[in-house]
């Protein structure tokens, strides 16, 4: 690792929890086993592409009851989006927010946080860094 940007537990089914860090400099997210410190898995490198997934600046992530991961990539890089993972860490979606979509949602430009409530009747909201605005996925 290189710059932990950030760092969130999730709570797995049977008891099983994992330490999920998002590596700014590196343009990683990583799943770590917190009892044993092995890390389970890591996705991303630097850029915009989806297949295999890329980052410009990620920044957090969230997860959904069905084991989903979202990830936030644009806290001042170069993509604006939060990408959607499977379980298995496969790109589900990608919700971007520059370009047409920047249309629809105003000025969203940095995309910083992530994390999950019922915000507006949906699973997932994200915090923006410049807008100070929290809108709903």
């Amino acid at each position: 690792m290189h710059t932990v940007h950030g760092m969130k537990m999730q709570s797995g089914a049977g008891g099983s929890d994992f330490l999920w860090t998002t590596d700014s400099a590196a343009s990683t997210v990583s799943k770590w086993d917190p009892a044993t410190g092995a890390r389970l898995a890591t996705i991303g490198s630097k850029g915009t592409g989806l297949h295999p997934l890329q980052f410009g600046s990620v920044a957090d992530v969230a997860f959904d009851a069905t084991g989903a991961v979202y990830v936030s990539d644009g806290d001042g890089g170069i993509n604006a989006r939060v990408a959607k993972l499977d379980k298995t860490m496969a790109v589900a979606c990608v919700y971007f927010f520059r370009g047409f979509a920047l249309q629809l949602l105003a000025n969203i430009v940095d995309v910083h946080m992530v994390f999950m409530m019922a915000c507006d009747k949906r699973p997932a909201c994200i915090a923006h860094t410049c807008s100070q605005l929290v809108t709903a996925l």
